[in-house]
């Protein structure tokens, strides 16, 4: 089993957005969790996504259907990518929705080493 981890910082400040963990019982079977700090707030229609470098959809992601803010501090689900190896980038970006769908705007990046 191949558990990876990635910190994920702020390309402009560096400072800590989330970490990023997986878990790959399989190269198919991987779930992924991400760990929120500081607490990120989404509004009706937007996602969080977790994108790996040269992959165009995303690996995980979270919507907010709901009305209002919602505070998130964390996420997790099955890998669309499989498992991915150390040395890969990955990025966390927050999806405006609605009108602004295709707008992606990067919260977080770091590189995927092996958690032992």
């Amino acid at each position: 089993m191949f558990i990876g981890k990635a910190n994920l910082t702020n390309p402009e400040n560096g400072a800590h957005v989330a970490t990023f963990h997986q878990e790959c019982e399989s190269a198919h079977n991987v779930i992924v969790t991400i760990s929120i700090k500081p607490t990120i707030k989404l509004e009706s229609g937007q996602r969080l996504e977790v994108f790996a470098a040269g992959n165009a959809t995303p690996v995980t992601s979270l919507h907010h259907s709901g009305t209002g803010h919602k505070s998130v501090t964390g996420f997790s689900g099955k890998s669309t990518a499989g498992c991915l190896p150390a040395g890969t980038e990955v990025s966390l970006v927050r999806n405006l929705g609605g009108p602004l769908g295709t707008l992606l705007v990067v919260l977080g990046k770091g590189i995927i080493h092996e958690d032992v």
